[in-house]
Parts: structure tokens; sequence; C-alpha cells
């Protein structure tokens, strides 16, 4: 047990600025003796429990260690950054392998709901599931202090993913979310795109490889020239950059040469036909830069939309 080995005076200290204890095989038992020890209404500001065994366990699988944390965070005054990143919050590894008791996480959600204090959160790695991720978008939802959210490496595909983008409809406070490696699909990216390239805070938002600057993409940033040459680009990236286009009336040049925008298949025309929309709802466009993602053939249907208004380089 790491907690063994930490000073409990330092844990009852009102001195005490942050907390590290990472990777230090903290369990649910941990949790129980740890999570009323802290003084979350003192000067600690910062908790890091990462990389620890923390949620449900073999063999009764109950969550009482994750809901004592949630049960201390209630009061919480201090405390601005979370992190509980890569532990078993759902009770499963990284492998999937365990059982999944969700009381936990609903226990955590709702006391970050109406929590006052936190304004950084990571709960990546932690294979929360579709109705986890419904759980989080429960708190984008209500809660008015959150700017920075780390869901990465999970599993709330496109039914968490939709939940998170509806909650974000509402949301006027957060500024980064970095939902990328969650079985990303059409129906988690399409929904979030809309939503976020309407918003007047998002600053970041990471999908796959990238970090996209959105104030560059909606205009806040007044380049008429933006270049996204060889940076790693996905297809998912594509289509938040085309939502954005659609508004961003300083556009007048956008370079995406030579990124991975139709590696889903041979075939994969989605990008295609987001740019053309992207294009038909913003006139402002002059050129557009699509060399090394496409073969000639799929470029077909751009050329011929567009030829005679914008310049489109394919080769």
């Amino acid at each position: 047990m790491g907690l063994a080995r930490f000073p409990i005076a330092d844990l009852l200290s009102d001195a005490l600025l942050e907390l590290h204890l990472p990777g230090n095989k903290l369990d649910a038992a941990c949790m129980l003796v740890l999570a009323p020890l802290l003084r979350f209404d003192g000067k600690l500001r910062l908790l890091n429990l990462s990389n620890n065994l923390i949620g449900p366990a073999y063999p009764t699988y109950e969550a009482a260690g994750v809901i004592t944390l949630a049960e201390a965070l209630r009061g919480s005054t201090s405390l601005t950054d979370l992190d509980v990143s890569d532990n078993r919050l759902l009770g499963t590894d990284r492998t999937g392998a365990g059982r999944v008791n969700t009381g936990g996480v609903r226990a955590l959600c709702a006391s970050l709901r109406t929590n006052d204090s936190i304004s950084k959160l990571s709960l990546a790695n932690n294979r929360l599931t579709p109705e986890a991720g419904a759980l989080v978008a429960e708190v984008l939802n209500f809660n008015k202090r959150l700017l920075d959210v780390d869901l990465k490496l999970n599993v709330i595909g496109a039914k968490g993913g939709a939940a998170i983008a509806n909650a974000l409809k509402g949301n006027n406070t957060l500024v980064a979310l970095d939902i990328s490696a969650n079985d990303t699909c059409a129906g988690m990216v399409l929904p979030l795109a809309e939503v976020i390239s309407h918003s007047a805070t998002m600053v970041m938002l990471k999908l796959d490889q990238v970090e996209l600057n959105l104030q560059d993409l909606g205009g806040g940033t007044g380049k008429s020239s933006l270049d996204y040459a060889d940076t790693r680009l996905q297809k998912w990236d594509l289509a938040v950059i085309c939502a954005y286009a659609k508004r961003n009336r300083h556009l007048e040049h956008l370079d995406l040469s030579f990124n991975n925008l139709g590696t889903m298949t041979e075939a994969d025309t989605a990008g295609i036909g987001w740019i053309i929309e992207a294009l038909e709802c913003n006139g402002g466009i002059k050129q557009i830069v699509i060399t090394g993602n496409w073969d000639a053939a799929l470029c077909q249907p751009l050329l011929e939309h567009f030829a005679d208004r914008v310049k489109i380089t394919w080769r």
C-alpha cells in the first residue's frame, strides 16, 4: 500500500498545496483511509491520483473507494486540479478485464456537477463506457467552473460523445477538451464539431493526434490563411475544420496537404463532402490545398463544383 509511506501529519496540514501520489498502487481500501483525511477546504489545490488501482475491485467490485473520494470532494473550496487518470474507476483494467460497476463514477460525477472549485479534471484512461460518458455530460451541463477536461483513452463512443455534445450547447465555460482515442466515429465527432464550432469559449479540441487551435479556426485571431500541411491531421480533425470553415469569414486560404484525411479506406470520400459543404457555405475561401490525401478520381466532385471560384490544388 503506497499510502503507508506518506506521513499522515502532512495529509492533515492546512499548508499542503499539492499532493502527488501517482503510481502508488492505491486501491479502494487506500481511498477509504485517504479521502476523509484530505483538507479540500484548506489550501490543497492539486491532487494527482493517476496511475493507481482506484475503483471497484475483485472479488466484490463494490465502489466504496470512489464513492468516498466523491463525498470528500463535495465540500471542496480549494482544489482546482484533480487527476484520477489511468485508474479503474468502473472496475475494469486497461484490457477490459473485470466487472463494470458505475456506482463510483456516478457518485463522482454527482459531486462534480455542483463543485465550484475544480477547473481542471482528468478522467483519462479509465475505460469509461458510453453510459459513463453520459454521466460526464451531465457534469458539463451543470458545472460552471470546469475549464479543461481530459477524457482521452476511454470508450465512450457515439452515445457518450453525442451526450457531451448536447451538454456543451449550454456550456459557456469549458475551454479545452481532449476526447481522443474513444472509439471515435461519425456519431461522436459530427455533433461535437457542429456544437463546438458555435462555442464562444472553446480554444482547444483534441480528437486524435493534433490539438486543434479553435481560435484560429473560428477566426478569432483574424488569420486569412491556415496552414495544416503535414501536421498528422486525421479524418475526424477535418470534420471539425470544415465545421469552422463554414463560418469563418476571415478565411481565404486553407492548406490541408499531406495528411491522413482519406485513409480510413481507399474509397473514403466523406472528407470531400465536408469540404464541399464548407465551400458552399463560405464564399470567401479562395484557395484550398489537398495534395497527398486523395487520388484524382476521388477529388473530381470537388473540382467540378468549384473549379471556377476556388483554386483547388490536389496534386
